[in-house]
């Protein structure tokens, strides 16, 4: 029987965790203040811009935000 040595991150990769975790909630943040802003616009202005749709958009799903946001963490 071979016993399993447990691995810990190292101080660099719980920090870049945590930098990541606090981009995507940033980055989601974001997205719902953008979002709300948008549903506050008037009919005629959302129809305006090409966004008469908005209303009718499920909301995104989790893993759906975090893929968009994931690429905008990376890029900075």
């Amino acid at each position: 029987m071979t016993t399993f040595e447990p691995v810990f991150p190292t101080m660099q990769q719980v920090v870049a965790s945590v930098k990541r975790g606090f981009s995507l909630y940033q980055c989601w943040r974001q997205q719902k203040r953008r979002t709300h802003y948008l549903t506050d616009l008037p009919a005629h202005l959302r129809e305006d811009i090409g966004l008469d749709r908005l209303t009718a958009m499920p909301p995104n799903t989790v893993a759906e935000q975090q893929h968009s946001c994931a690429g905008k963490a990376k890029q900075k």
